[in-house]
């Protein structure tokens, strides 16, 4: 009769899973359905598998995806600068360029976070989405007044943002993978 009862509380819990919008109760319900799962383990005659369930299940997964999920909420764009430590760009290219990226991490409900990186080279992609949670790479080029925008393919929205980039004559989207080189 136990057993029938925690069986019941799993198949809820499950269908929970599957219309949840919040990620932050998506983590609650799963930790739920791991205790339960242990439970179940426990009345079963198995408490070393009810140990593990609750260790891991309970407390390590749920830990890894608050993480993961807390740092999910800020979009970083990184603005070369040849000029000291301030990045030069066109203002109304820069005016037009911020206004998408605003309306995109209003969209997606995300900070925007800008940073300068002086440079006294001309900037090469590699290496700079390793300095943080990086999103954005742009660099103005005053010859060509072309804003050049690299997007870390790595983040899963990058291709609805590049989207909004294609109707714009001085702003060009490129896609970076991996350990991607500007020639």
């Amino acid at each position: 009769m136990i057993t029938f009862g925690i069986l019941t509380i799993l198949l809820i819990i499950a269908i929970s899973l599957i219309f949840v919008k919040n990620n932050y109760y998506l983590i609650i319900y799963a930790s739920l359905f791991s205790f339960a799962a242990a439970c179940l383990y426990f009345v079963n005659a198995a408490p070393d598998l009810a140990l593990a369930e609750v260790a891991i299940g309970c407390a390590f997964i749920p830990l890894i995806f608050t993480i993961t999920i807390m740092r999910q909420n800020t979009f970083t764009v990184v603005f070369f600068s040849k000029e000291g430590d301030q990045a030069y760009c066109d203002p109304d290219i820069l005016i037009e360029f911020m206004a998408i990226a605003e309306d995109f991490c209003s969209q997606y409900q995300l900070k925007l976070k800008y940073v300068t990186h002086p440079t006294q080279y001309e900037p090469t992609v590699r290496g700079i989405f390793r300095l943080g949670n990086t999103d954005l790479v742009a660099n103005y080029f005053e010859e060509t007044r072309i804003l050049t925008v690299w997007g870390n393919m790595r983040n899963k929205l990058i291709p609805a943002l590049s989207s909004a980039f294609t109707n714009h004559a001085h702003i060009r989207f490129e896609e970076m993978g991996g350990d991607w080189v500007e020639e």
